[in-house]
């Protein structure tokens, strides 16, 4: 099948353009966050994604997370920027192609710099009658 390309419906709305993701409130406490977007790309509820769900975050300058910790895991690799990840008190330097995983029950918290941070969040998902 090599450089044969099926139109096939079924397939075909798996695939999805950036520019299409749409900017979503912020859940839990927003007092905690500064200047921070969120942008879901892929999550059970509107992709049927049984494992994972991808997030984009944008962090704009001097911006940041609130500090907390979860349950599960979750991997990160920062498209855009520089900023710091604080991980259980620890402050780490990160920058634009950085990728680094957060285990369960770590405190942490991710500042942008001067500039935006830009990044991919990969996390467990949660149930599907759950919001996201």
């Amino acid at each position: 099948m090599k450089g044969v390309i099926l139109q096939d419906s079924r397939f075909i709305k798996r695939i999805k353009k950036r520019e299409s993701t749409v900017q979503k409130e912020m859940g839990g406490d927003r007092t905690a966050y500064s200047n921070v977007e969120y942008y879901p790309l892929i999550t059970s509820r509107s992709d049927d994604a049984t494992n994972f769900s991808m997030r984009i975050y944008k962090i704009g300058a001097n911006g940041h997370t609130g500090t907390h910790k979860h349950s599960y895991e979750h991997e990160v690799y920062v498209l855009k920027g520089k900023g710091c990840l604080l991980l259980d008190g620890i402050k780490l330097p990160i920058e634009k192609d950085d990728y680094f995983i957060i285990h369960p029950y770590e405190f942490h918290q991710l500042l942008a710099d001067e500039e935006m941070l830009e990044f991919i969040c990969i996390v467990p998902n949660k149930l599907k009658n759950q919001p996201e």
